[in-house]
């Protein structure tokens, strides 16, 4: 491929097309407006990009590895209280990112909005912490972000409970309880991990611990029919942990698994060599 050809897909690749808001403010004279996407992470989980040959204890070591736009937002709330009034999502507009230097520095003219990435409701902890970017003015930390009312909140998702900021589960508790006089244990727990996976369910614990007689329904014969014994009878721990058990396999089939959503509870159940269809 010649240089002429390398120029000419470059140019089309970072060519920008204007919409109708842009395509106004060009003609009417005013300056172009600039847009930051910005940028956000866990504590000790930011990006980090290296060459195929640089040494990795020598990357690791990068004082600079750690200085992100979120991280040095809260170093600026710290150090100036003018940034204390902006959220991370309006800091922009008053202030610039110096990617060489990795730090905020005042605007000096000029204006520009701001967009954080998205993140989807199933992403768990980095929703939250988003939501409450959008929320928060002046965080100086991690710590910080988490507090409501003089209390740090183990989560990003409880931070945001406290603060109203999520609605409650009075939905879904209604949608099992109506099932729950028609379905079968088993189309329980496929709804129940529907909830899950698609519904941004608040409480997934509490909704568990109200439903799980009903999401365990069909535990007791399954287990009769895998022993053929009609005679065993599961302690309620035991009851639990198998549709625990059940409903993880769901979640499974569809990318989850129970881990990824930290409040409920974990299966102890050990599934029998033995189980299943026992004429196979």
């Amino acid at each position: 491929m010649n240089l002429k050809n390398i120029s000419t897909i470059a140019l089309y690749l970072h060519r920008k097309q204007r919409g109708a808001s842009s395509s106004l403010i060009c003609m009417s004279g005013f300056l172009p407006l600039s847009v930051w996407r910005l940028q956000y992470d866990f504590p000790n989980q930011q990006m980090v990009l290296f060459r195929d040959d640089d040494d990795v204890q020598e990357v690791v070591t990068r004082s600079a590895i750690s200085r992100t736009m979120l991280t040095e937002w809260f170093k600026t709330n710290q150090e100036s209280e003018v940034a204390r009034i902006l959220t991370f999502d309006q800091f922009a507009q008053q202030w610039v990112w110096n990617r060489k230097l990795k730090r905020w520095t005042m605007r000096k003219r000029g204006f520009a909005i701001s967009r954080m990435y998205y993140a989807h409701p199933t992403s768990g902890e980095c929703y939250y912490l988003r939501m409450l970017l959008n929320c928060v003015k002046g965080a100086t930390s991690y710590e910080r972000l988490r507090t409501v009312d003089d209390r740090v909140h183990d989560t990003f998702k409880d931070a945001c409970i406290t603060m109203g900021l999520l609605a409650d589960d009075n939905e879904w508790h209604q949608a099992l309880e109506e099932a729950g006089v028609w379905a079968s244990g088993q189309q329980l727990r496929d709804m129940f991990a529907s909830m899950l996976m698609f519904c941004e369910v608040t409480n997934p614990r509490q909704l568990w611990d109200a439903h799980w007689e009903s999401l365990s329904d069909d535990i007791q014969a399954m287990t009769r029919y895998e022993c053929a014994d009609p005679t065993v009878t599961l302690s309620k721990d035991a009851l639990k942990d198998r549709a625990l058990y059940e409903s993880d396999q769901v979640l499974m089939r569809n990318g989850h698994r129970l881990e990824d959503f930290p409040t409920l509870p974990k299966s102890n159940y050990i599934p029998s060599v033995h189980g299943g269809n026992r004429l196979v």
